[in-house]
C-alpha cells in the first residue's frame, strides 16, 4: 500500500473512532419530577376575609388565579382570635391520608410581598401543616420553606414553577424549583392533609401581599 494510502486510510479509522466517542457520551434525558405520577383532577373552595366579597380579593380570568389580602383585613371567619392570620386562598378539596401526592404550578410574587404563606401542605401532629413555601422581600424575591430554607431568589414579578411532592407514606417533603429539586425534608406526622395555595398573612407581613397562579396541576402516584 503506498503510505499516501496508508495516511488517508488512518484518517478516515480516526475520525469514524472520534465519531463513536461523542455518540456515546451524549448524556440521557433527565427524568423529570412527574414521571410515574398520574395527572389527576381537582377542586376548590376560598377563603377569605369573611366581611368581604370574594371579587374584592381574587379573581380569576385567562388562565391566572390572583390572590391578595392586607394585614389589617378580617380573619376568614368570625370570631377572630388574637393568632388568626388573614388570607386569601384556594383550599383544594383533596383530603387524604396515605399515597404521594403533589401540587404543581407556576406562582408570579408581586413586588412588596414579605411573610406570606403561598402554597401549603396542610395537615400535621407537631403542627398544623405538613409543609410550607413563603415569599420574602429579600434577595429581589425569596422563596424559602417556612421562614428559613431558601429554595429560590430573584423571583420577583416573574413566573417560577414550584412542585411540592408529599409522600404521606414516607412522611416526607420533596421541593422543586423550574423541575430542579431543591430539598426533600420530614413533614409534621400523620394526619388529614390537603393543599392550599394563595396569600396567608401575620402581624408581620407586608402591608399588602399578593400572589398569582397558572398551570395549577394536581399529581398523584
Amino acid at each position: 500500500m503506498k503510505a499516501s494510502h496508508v495516511v488517508r486510510a488512518a484518517a478516515i479509522a480516526s475520525a469514524f473512532a472520534v465519531g463513536v466517542v461523542v455518540l456515546a457520551s451524549v448524556p440521557e434525558a433527565a427524568a423529570a419530577p412527574t414521571d410515574g405520577w398520574t395527572q389527576s383532577s381537582w377542586s376548590y373552595t376560598m377563603h377569605k376575609p369573611y366581611d368581604l366579597s370574594l371579587s374584592s380579593r381574587f379573581k380569576y380570568t385567562s388562565g391566572v388565579w390572583y390572590t391578595w389580602v392586607y394585614k389589617t383585613d378580617k380573619c376568614f371567619q368570625s370570631p377572630c382570635s388574637s393568632t388568626d392570620g388573614k388570607r386569601t386562598e384556594l383550599r383544594w378539596n383533596n383530603n387524604y391520608t396515605s399515597g404521594r401526592h403533589m401540587w404543581a404550578g407556576d406562582i408570579w410574587l408581586v413586588g412588596g410581598t414579605h411573610e406570606a404563606t403561598v402554597i401549603q401542605v396542610f395537615g400535621g401532629q407537631t403542627s398544623a401543616t405538613a409543609s410550607q413555601v413563603r415569599g420574602f422581600t429579600d434577595s429581589s424575591g425569596t422563596y424559602k420553606r417556612y421562614g428559613s430554607e431558601v429554595l429560590a431568589t430573584g423571583v420577583n414579578n416573574k413566573w417560577t414553577n414550584i412542585k411540592v411532592a408529599h409522600d404521606a407514606n414516607a412522611n416526607t417533603v420533596t421541593y422543586y424549583v423550574n423541575d430542579t429539586q431543591k430539598r426533600t425534608d420530614a413533614d409534621r406526622g400523620d394526619n388529614t392533609h390537603y393543599f392550599k395555595n394563595g396569600v396567608y398573612v401575620g402581624t408581620i407581613s407586608s402591608t399588602r401581599s399578593e400572589t398569582r397562579y397558572r398551570n395549577l396541576k394536581y399529581w398523584k402516584r
